[in-house]
């Protein structure tokens, strides 16, 4: 694909508009055609738990919810799924002596919609489509309407990205390596999703699964090569790039949060 040498302007609140008006699904074809990720949220006896982590290990996934009590307490609940087919497991058939919630999905369900936030050694901003124009770059910022940490209930679209298998998405629009370039500091931008573009495509850490809270994100062309905090420079508008992968380095750590 050939990609525009032309740089967007500043974010406006036009382009957050037409940004919102433009979530719609994707139709692209990811290499990999799907990924998992535990639900966001399960009720359980009128109490929501909210998922703070996910981790897979050996033959399983498992889901960690808390609730808040109110009181300064809280309450943990669990789903434990098969790895491979990604069905509910019972106890004793559990890794821990604790039995999955009743009301956990039987199915570990299809990846959501998330917001990709610099990491907890690094935080406060989030990854954000800074246009609806091809080749807009990919950066960090705090959320557009005011000075708090990036938080899409604030009423930013542009920070939520759909996961749909390999491919990272906000309505028509992609993660791109920009001009497809394999080497250190190629700079990701957005540009509209196309079939099976080898530029648009991406590992998870968990590979089949999106792991909570924090998470690493490589090439699936170039695996050697993951999603990176240009210069680790945690300042607005700072862009994302693509660096070779050290998973002990703050710059490629992101930390993940389900958008309910």
């Amino acid at each position: 694909m050939l990609k525009s040498a032309s740089m967007p302007g500043p974010i406006s609140t036009l382009t957050v508009l037409v940004l919102a008006a433009t979530l719609l699904t994707v139709q692209a074809t990811p290499w990999q055609p799907t990924i998992r990720g535990c639900a966001a949220q399960i009720t359980s006896n009128g109490d929501v738990f909210k998922l703070v982590s996910t981790d897979t290990f050996s033959q399983f996934i498992q889901c960690d919810y808390l609730h808040d009590n109110g009181d300064g307490s809280s309450s943990e609940a669990y789903c434990f799924y098969d790895f491979h087919n990604y069905t509910l497991y019972h106890y004793p058939n559990t890794p821990i002596p604790v039995d999955s919630n009743p009301n956990c999905p039987t199915t570990c369900p299809l990846a959501g919609t998330y917001l990709i936030k610099t990491s907890t050694e690094l935080p406060g901003q989030c990854v954000t489509m800074t246009s609806n124009a091809d080749g807009a770059p990919v950066q960090i910022r705090f959320v557009l309407l005011g000075d708090q940490d990036c938080d899409y209930r604030h009423g930013n679209p542009s920070q939520k990205w759909a996961f749909n298998g390999s491919i990272m998405f906000q309505g028509n629009k992609c993660i791109d390596v920009k001009d497809g370039v394999n080497a250190n500091g190629v700079r990701l931008q957005t540009w509209t999703c196309v079939d099976g573009a080898a530029n648009q495509q991406f590992l998870h850490r968990g590979r089949s699964v999106v792991t909570l809270p924090t998470e690493s994100i490589s090439w699936y062309a170039h695996p050697g090569l993951c999603m990176d905090l240009t210069d680790g420079i945690n300042v607005s508008g700072n862009p994302v790039q693509m660096w070779a992968c050290d998973f002990q380095n703050p710059n490629q750590i992101w930390q993940l949060e389900p958008v309910i």
